[in-house]
């Protein structure tokens, strides 16, 4: 009796430490990508997506009286109370983000390998849903995509000696192996979790139908651009596939849904008008300057931060 609750609790600490650990890191990773003002408006989201009232629905209706730092301590609460629902969540958002990079380091494919080797265990031990392979495939598929460029690499990675001063190298072996030991010592259960709804798929389509059309427009569109992206069209092709099979399974009523990386699927569109955006920005500042031109380039960030006061507004006021 005393070991399963030693065991309770130190998987309650290691799941907290691990979703800080990781948030930080996924937050840090998108303001270098983009900036530190972009990372709020992927993370955010994915964090309100256990509220009960969506974002839209705050906007249609807002409200910026009823404001409450219960709020606060509710999103703690379900994001660091330790449930493996949150770590899953977690661990698959930062898969998303790391894949729609063109490239992949050899620790940082360890580390993803780790996480997805954990996620499959916990969709096999905790959800009881049709062709649940269609959902690890999706997990799985993208990795192998980008362990396939690395091929010639592996040699040379098995070859190097363990340091203990490559800090970065430790963090992301050691999270990976806490994240896949989570999974493994956690205990079998039946768990309350939402599919990704056929809405939000029509919003990843449509997020992605805008990054395609810009990089057509701007006509940077080629091979390159596709293979990059690749792996990030299949996860959310096999995701969407799953929830086809299992349309019991698409409860809005739970606080943990796989909606929730919707807002990843925003951040090549994002990334993409961020580049846009400073290199219109850089020859317009090489020229000299009218009034229209310093609109462009204030009204942007004006938007943004607008964005970003009303999700401040939607964290506070709603749940």
């Amino acid at each position: 009796m005393n070991n399963s609750i030693l065991l309770k609790d130190f998987l309650f600490l290691l799941i907290s430490l691990l979703n800080i650990s990781y948030l930080i890191r996924l937050g840090k990773h998108i303001a270098l990508r983009t900036s530190w003002y972009i990372a709020p408006i992927i993370i955010v989201p994915f964090l309100t997506s256990v509220y009960k009232s969506s974002f839209f629905a705050f906007l249609l209706n807002p409200n910026f009286t009823n404001f409450s730092t219960a709020n606060l301590n509710d999103l703690a609460k379900d994001w660091l109370s330790g449930t493996p629902q949150s770590i899953f969540l977690i661990g698959l958002i930062f898969i998303v983000e790391k894949i729609s990079l063109p490239s992949l380091s050899l620790n940082v494919l360890l580390e993803l390998w780790f996480i997805a080797i954990g996620s499959c265990i916990f969709i096999s031990k905790s959800l009881i849903i049709n062709n649940s392979w269609i959902l690890i495939l999706g997990i799985i598929f993208p990795l192998l995509i980008h362990t396939y460029k690395r091929r010639n690499h592996f040699k040379e990675f098995f070859e190097k000696k363990i340091s203990l001063n490559n800090r970065r190298g430790n963090v992301r072996f050691f999270s990976g192996l806490a994240y896949l030991l989570v999974n493994v010592l956690s205990p079998m259960s039946n768990l309350d979790f939402s599919l990704i709804s056929l809405t939000h798929v029509s919003r990843i389509l449509i997020f992605m139908s805008i990054f395609l059309t810009l990089l057509i427009f701007f006509k940077a569109f080629n091979k390159k651009i596709i293979i990059c992206y690749f792996p990030v069209f299949v996860l959310y092709i096999f995701f969407s596939l799953t929830s086809v099979f299992n349309p019991n399974n698409l409860n809005s009523e739970t606080s943990y849904k796989l909606n929730s990386i919707t807002s990843i699927a925003f951040l090549p569109l994002l990334e993409y008008l961020y580049v846009l955006y400073y290199g219109f920005s850089n020859k317009l500042k090489s020229n000299s300057m009218l009034l229209n031109d310093k609109l462009f380039l204030i009204l942007p960030k004006i938007a943004i931060y607008f964005l970003i006061f009303c999700y401040a507004a939607y964290v506070f006021a709603s749940f």
